[in-house]
Parts: structure tokens; sequence; C-alpha cells
């Protein structure tokens, strides 16, 4: 019996990602479905080619997604008094807010051996958005043992993301970056 092209896919990510202990997950958000259908794509290959040639020690293990949404982030200013002073200052308010139509935005994850110090994760958060066509949500995460089992028994178990309907054609899913520098940590 031959192997799905699915279920082929999901094999060959497994294979990477099962290579190394992936330390760091790091993921980039759109805004919402049209700028994450608009800016996806292209983003994608230039912050592949950026991470290669800004970080070419580190490994990358790059992956687009998915992922269904019920709720977005909405950036408001407040005024902010401070108590002593009696001073008035502006401040950023990130607030979650239900959408009247649930749906899905693309997003991409990376996973890296090295964990950054947060000084070196604002500099790479600025290299990052910097590539990104619109404004963007850069989130980080240690990755602990049960937490690759659980993301390796997902992908495994769950359905490939249907991009052709999403963004009307077929974009790569997922590749190594600096495939080298991982077979230097083997």
């Amino acid at each position: 019996m031959s192997e799905s092209a699915e279920d082929r896919t999901k094999r060959r990510f497994l294979n990477l990602f099962n290579l190394t202990g992936w330390g760091v997950q790091i993921s980039i958000f759109y805004p919402n479905k049209e700028e994450s259908q608009l800016h996806a794509i292209k983003d994608s290959k230039n912050l592949r080619k950026m991470l290669g040639k800004a970080y070419k020690d580190q490994p990358w293990l790059y992956r687009l997604c998915l992922l269904y949404r019920k709720t977005k982030t909405e950036t408001r200013w407040e005024d902010e008094v401070d108590e002593e002073t009696g001073e008035i200052t502006e401040v950023e308010v990130k607030v979650q807010i239900e959408i009247d139509e649930p749906n899905h935005i693309a997003y991409h994850t990376f996973f890296t051996t090295e964990n950054f110090s947060i000084r070196k994760f604002e500099t790479l958060k600025g290299l990052l958005k910097a590539q990104c066509g619109c404004d963007v949500t850069i989130r980080r995460r240690t990755l602990y043992e049960a937490k690759l089992d659980s993301y390796a028994r997902a992908v495994k178990k769950g359905r490939a993301h249907n991009f052709k309907n999403f963004f009307g054609c077929s974009p790569h899913r997922y590749g190594l970056i600096n495939e080298a520098a991982l077979n230097e940590l083997s």
C-alpha cells in the first residue's frame, strides 16, 4: 500500500523535528486573515533567507501553519495617571476581542536549539518584524520534552492544513535552515 502525500509530508517533517532537541519555538502571527493571505508566502521566503544569513551557526526548522481563531488582538491607547505626580501618560494596551466570524490565519513557526537571552531575542524580533509586510506579533517559548512530544503527536494525528483553499496555491509547508549547523550538533 502506498503512502499518501499528506502522510509523507507529516513523516518527513517529523523526521526533521525528531533530529535534535529543539529548545525554543518562535512564532509569528498576523493580525487577521486578509493580512496573512496577502503577506505570509512572500514573508516566508524573506524570513528563511534572513535567518539563514544572520544566524549561520544555528539550525532552524521552519513550518507554515494555519490557526483557527475566534478572537483578535486589538491595540488601544489609554491614559494612565501617575498617582505620585498626577502626570498623565498614554500607554499601549492590547485587548482580546471576539470576532463575529471565526476564521483561519496563517502563521510561521520556527524551532531552534539556541535559547536566546532577552536582549538577543529583542534583536531577533526586530530582524523578523523588518522582514514582514505588515505589523505582526512574535511569541517565543521554551520547549521541554513533554511539549516536544505533544507537538509531534499533534502533527502526526492532525490533518494537513488546506493551503490550496486558503492561499489559492500550495506554498512550502516546512524546511530546514542551516542544515550544516544541525549536523555539527549531532
